[in-house]
């Protein structure tokens, strides 16, 4: 696992849970997309490049999620590297604890201050103050998270982050999480339309056309957005909807599951209260959501 792959040129990655980009500035010098999830992943990394007698001179994160950034800490502490994210992911990055408390609603409890929540913080500076090479392209991939970003490389590889997972992750889960639905929805179709020699997801094959993917997650998307209507034909709680989906889904129920799907369930909630299809109300002290 994380063994360094070429694509093209001078462009590689790191495969594993959560694919990690590498670029050759030059014959000594490379920067890296993203981090992996701790820092084992970190070591990792650090000693490929090291074995292969190159420098790091600088990292990328797309978002502040813990399987993006986990291994910046360690790898900025041993290379004093500089790391570049969007504001609001630079943010959550140099104060980890935020993501858990972001998806709990208030200070987490201990079983979301985890690894996969709870990455070591780190030292960013945002994105639009990073003077990067000629050939590197940043592009707005909001929608799972706040202020993530996609990487095109000078080599014309284009890292799409999480905007889109494979088909085996979504007939596993199918419910994903996401930040804003209506702007997870527009990233996917702007990616679907995207060209590029090569794409790059991090949850997801390296392929040629992105086209096919792109449309079967905006389907899936779209069907959940239904299905969660549907089930407030009559008016229902945050907590039974919330049941119900775990239930519709055979999602695993857990303290990280509760948080993530819960909010994903928010999103979608919004997202359908915006498009005027889903109306709510308070009675009996309770909050309930219902189809217009």
């Amino acid at each position: 696992m994380y063994e360094l792959n070429h694509i093209l040129n001078n462009t590689y990655y790191f495969s594993g849970p959560t694919k990690i980009g590498l670029y050759r500035l030059n014959d000594t010098d490379v920067c890296i997309i993203d981090t992996g999830i701790e820092e084992r992943v970190g070591k990792r990394i650090l000693k490929t490049i090291n074995e292969n007698g190159w420098s790091l001179k600088f990292i990328i994160n797309t978002h502040a999620h813990a399987d993006h950034v986990g291994g910046n800490a360690y790898i900025q502490g041993e290379t004093g590297c500089k790391i570049f994210a969007n504001t609001i992911e630079a943010c959550f990055t140099e104060h980890p604890f935020l993501n858990s408390c972001f998806v709990y609603g208030a200070y987490s409890p201990k079983e979301l201050r985890k690894k996969f929540m709870l990455a070591q913080k780190s030292i960013v500076t945002p994105i639009a103050d990073a003077k990067l090479p000629e050939g590197f392209e940043i592009i707005d991939l909001s929608g799972h998270s706040s202020q993530m970003i996609g990487v095109r490389t000078p080599d014309d590889v284009l890292f799409l982050a999480d905007s889109i997972v494979s088909r085996e992750i979504i007939e596993k889960y199918t419910v994903t999480y996401i930040f804003n639905v209506e702007q997870y929805i527009a990233t996917l179709e702007r990616v679907k339309k995207m060209s590029a020699r090569l794409f790059v997801p991090a949850h997801a094959d390296v392929c040629e056309d992105i086209s096919a993917l792109a449309e079967h997650n905006i389907k899936v998307t779209n069907g959940i957005a239904e299905t969660i209507l549907s089930m407030c034909e009559k008016p229902i709680s945050f907590e039974n909807l919330l049941k119900k989906v775990f239930e519709k889904y055979s999602l695993r129920l857990d303290h990280e599951q509760y948080a993530l799907i819960g909010g994903t369930v928010k999103s979608y909630l919004t997202y359908l209260s915006d498009k005027e299809l889903l109306e709510n109300r308070f009675e009996d002290g309770v909050l309930l959501f219902f189809k217009v």
